[in-house]
């Protein structure tokens, strides 16, 4: 049986959407965490630079600034993360 690839977007980069990103990048067989939102852009950049994987902070920044819901912005973002 082949294995699964996952990809994974995680909102949040506090204490626990960090350690959660971390062990599914890390620990789960298959899973990559491709991208990582926050409202706190630098914290989600750093999160994302430690995984390898994009950041929402700023994308999405500029997506709500184009009039986008904040909502839609990081849907958006995670949707980026997932096709790449």
């Amino acid at each position: 049986m082949a294995a699964m690839a996952i990809r994974v977007g995680v909102i949040g980069t506090g204490n626990i959407g960090t350690a959660h990103a971390v062990s599914l990048a890390r620990e789960v067989s298959g899973s990559t965490v491709t991208a990582v939102f926050d409202v706190a852009a630098e914290r989600a950049q750093g999160v994302a630079a430690d995984l390898g994987a994009l950041t929402g902070g700023s994308l999405s920044s500029a997506l709500v600034t184009r009039g986008h819901t904040i909502n839609r912005a990081r849907k958006t973002v995670i949707w980026l993360g997932a096709v790449l």
